[in-house]
């Protein structure tokens, strides 16, 4: 019992700490999105501000991940699209959309196989 009281004490203190971490985190990943001007980067920046945003606020997640699966299709960038469409399958999960969030997660997996990305 005293390991859980110490284990949640420490939680509790460096809780602050981390939350502000994340929010650095979304603050330099949406620096240097106004800041680059190459589209690939710029995908990989919306993936990452979806990913950063999909337990917070989802609809916002989602609409990183469509605005980088819209470039992404502009430049035939193939991984980029894939993990885009999987960011938009966790938002349609959330939703309880299951046939949305199959299709997005289907049509991940075959992106993610053409690019030759197999560790995602």
């Amino acid at each position: 019992m005293f390991l859980v009281t110490r284990i949640l004490l420490i939680i509790c203190l460096f809780w602050p700490y981390l939350s502000y971490a994340q929010d650095f985190s979304r603050d330099s990943l949406q620096r240097a999105l106004y800041i680059t001007s190459i589209p690939s980067e710029k995908i990989v920046l919306l993936n990452g501000l979806a990913e950063s945003w999909m337990s917070d606020d989802p609809l916002k997640a989602y609409a990183f991940a469509e605005q980088a699966y819209i470039l992404s299709e502009t430049i035939e960038d193939k991984e980029g699209k894939a993990k885009s469409l999987f960011y938009m399958g966790q938002y349609s999960f959330l939703k309880k959309d299951y046939v949305a969030t199959i299709n997005y997660y289907l049509e991940s997996l075959e992106g993610f196989e053409k690019s030759g990305n197999k560790e995602f």
